[in-house]
């Protein structure tokens, strides 16, 4: 695999958390965000049923390769699969794997079942993270901007 030069994948800072983990045998990109498969290796995240935890992959790795470095917590740059928000919570994308969508929650009526409690409640295992800018927009006196479709985009990842 070649060296990435786009920025996808480089992480900021000396606030994060970077694991080497198993991942499936899979090619998986730099810049990708992943989640776990039913075993709990690492796979490129699917567009749909992607369920927290989630990380971003600071190397790329063919198939047969057993083991990925993994961003689990941190400012990283990703790739938005349509417009994003600046400050809204980012999900994986449902037409992109590996990319991230502006989340959206669940919605339930005005009597809302117990259903609609539970998966309101699993909703939030969607969210990746937060949309903090583009590359060049984070800092004292910088204002970020929305995100576009194919923008590259810092994201905040973790618990904070």
């Amino acid at each position: 695999m070649g060296t990435d030069k786009s920025g996808l994948g480089d992480y900021e800072g000396l606030d994060y958390i970077v694991y080497t983990e198993p991942k499936a045998a899979s090619i998986i990109t730099k810049g990708d965000v992943c989640s776990r498969n039913a075993s709990g290796d690492w796979i490129e995240a699917p567009t749909s049923g992607a369920l927290a935890p989630f990380g971003v992959a600071v190397k790329s790795k063919t198939a047969s390769e057993p083991d990925l470095p993994i961003l689990t917590e941190g400012t990283v740059i990703v790739r938005a699969d349509g417009t994003i928000k600046r400050g809204a919570y980012v999900m994986p994308s449902a037409t992109t794997a590996g990319e991230v969508i502006e989340f959206t929650a669940s919605s339930a009526g005005g009597t809302p079942s117990q259903s609609d409690v539970n998966t309101a409640g699993a909703n939030w295992r969607t969210v990746i993270g937060r949309y903090i800018g583009k590359p060049g927009q984070v800092g004292p006196g910088e204002l970020a901007t929305d995100a576009a479709d194919g923008d590259l985009i810092l994201i905040r990842l973790g618990s904070r």
